[in-house]
């Protein structure tokens, strides 16, 4: 039966590491994808734990194992210093570098196989466990961004090895409880709320930290009546509510119908430094990152357009973080697919916009539309109407 046990321990230890090491694939994956630090460092970060791990398969973890603790420290290094960099705790660098100096001053003491030693080398290398969970926790304070899925799987990775350590959990039970919290961590990095932190912090929520207080706008259905021709009254509108949002820490979502609005003039106009950006072309075939990439391009299709809206709608409830959807043209969205699409659409995303607290703003030219009564359907719908010179 031992042997049966034994055999369980080291298959159970082996599909922890390769689990680990597919986690770093992806998060490397998405660095490539995406060209951010944060997914760097944490895809090294995991894959030296994954290998610290596949090299203590069918062994027993002592002081005296050098290789998988040094890849340990470096796993936790790279894990501690993409935190650091995300939300600017540079204090945590410091203990990040006196880790490994503490870990080579026990294996150098001239005995390294002291209880004593052997005690003090365990604390500290359970020591960046809770280092990583505070962190996480201060991101949720400080943020009001939802990490529960890491906090959870850090917890579950830090009492594992702290039962492991004091001997009140099998080796074969802490290596499934860190398969699942491994996976939970992973899962939480995929919240739109989470992602969207890891752009850049001082971008995306540092500088959208109010600096002036939310008048009260929110959950409402605005229409800016706009004549065709006018798109200069329309973009500094645009402008001003961008600078505006800014100010009082709410995102800016802008829907380019038919690329109406060019990514290069908004550039220009430094919006894209204040807003997110969806192009809406036909036949584009993009996929959707919202509130990952600063801008997306998407194909011209309603259904999608409810998609982006339901994950901006998430992340905001999970960010605690308002968001402005200014659609650039609601005009264009009904020449194309017709009012009753696009009005059954509207009416499906009011209640949980009010619900969020969150605003829909939709540009439109009542000119265009040959019949009046159609447009009137949307101006009954809208608890503002804003008309522009």
């Amino acid at each position: 039966m031992k042997p049966m046990y034994e055999e369980l321990e080291v298959a159970s230890r082996l599909v922890n590491g390769l689990v680990t090491l597919v986690l770093a694939f992806y998060l490397l994956r998405f660095y490539r994808q995406s060209h951010r630090r944060f997914y760097l460092t944490w895809g090294i970060g995991f894959l030296l734990y994954g290998a610290n791990i596949l090299v203590r398969v069918g062994t027993v973890p002592t002081i005296g194992q050098w290789l998988p603790a040094l890849l340990l420290m470096g796993g936790f290094l790279a894990i501690i210093m993409g935190i650091a960099q995300l939300v600017n705790l540079r204090r945590i660098i410091y203990v990040v570098f006196v880790l490994p100096l503490v870990m080579a001053g026990l294996y150098l003491s001239p005995t390294p196989e002291n209880v004593m030693v052997e005690a003090l080398g365990w604390i500290f290398s359970l020591l960046p466990y809770l280092l990583i969970l505070l962190s996480l926790l201060y991101i949720q304070r400080r943020y009001s961004t939802n990490v529960d899925f890491q906090v959870i799987g850090w917890f579950s990775l830090l009492l594992a090895n702290l039962s492991y350590f004091t001997h009140l959990m099998e080796p074969l039970l802490v290596d499934l409880v860190a398969i699942f919290a491994k996976i939970l961590i992973f899962l939480g990095m995929l919240n739109p709320g989470f992602t969207s932190l890891i752009e850049d912090v001082k971008r995306y929520m540092i500088s959208t930290s109010p600096q002036e207080y939310d008048l009260g706008r929110g959950g409402e259905l605005v229409l800016v009546s706009s004549p065709p021709g006018n798109r200069s009254s329309s973009l500094r509108w645009i402008t001003e509510r961008v600078e505006e949002n800014s100010r009082q820490g709410v995102s800016t979502i802008i829907v380019s119908v038919y690329d109406l609005l060019p990514q290069a003039e908004l550039s220009e106009l430094g919006l894209l430094e204040k807003a997110f950006l969806v192009r809406m072309i036909p036949g584009s075939g993009g996929a959707y990152k919202v509130m990952e990439d600063r801008v997306v391009t998407v194909d011209d299709d309603v259904n999608l357009l409810d998609l982006i809206f339901s994950d901006i709608i998430r992340y905001s409830v999970d960010s605690k973080n308002r968001c402005e959807i200014i659609i650039y043209t609601l005009s264009s969205l009904i020449h194309t697919h017709g009012w009753k699409r696009v009005y059954t659409f509207l009416t499906s995303k009011i209640p949980s916009i009010r619900f969020s607290q969150n605003l829909i703003t939709c540009f439109y030219f009542p000119d265009s539309h040959e019949s009046p009564a159609d447009i009137i359907k949307f101006e009954v719908l809208a608890d503002r109407i804003i008309n522009l010179e």
